[in-house]
């Protein structure tokens, strides 16, 4: 059987209490994954978190995304002064 390539992609979407999420490959494709499939020995990952992955098929048939190691932290989010409510800095 031949060995999964390595994709690169970012997290778009995770549910902690669910422990599962997406990734969407630089070429567009998204795929699921679970917790555990993170390397880094956590269970959590931030939305936008830069990651590389490997690509299999699951059981049921539908592709998921393995060996989840994240390559670089999620973007800091930064509100908009004109978003931020009055007196906060």
């Amino acid at each position: 059987m031949a060995r999964p390539s390595v994709h690169l992609g970012s997290v778009i979407g995770f549910d902690d209490p669910a422990g599962l999420g997406e990734v969407r490959d630089d070429d567009g494709v998204t795929h699921r994954f679970h917790c555990t499939a993170l390397t880094d020995g956590t269970r959590a990952v931030a939305v936008g978190t830069r990651v590389a992955h490997e690509v299999v098929v699951a059981r049921d048939g539908c592709t998921e995304a393995v060996a989840v190691t994240p390559r670089a932290p999620a973007p800091p989010v930064v509100t908009p002064p004109e978003a931020r409510p009055p007196g906060a800095p």
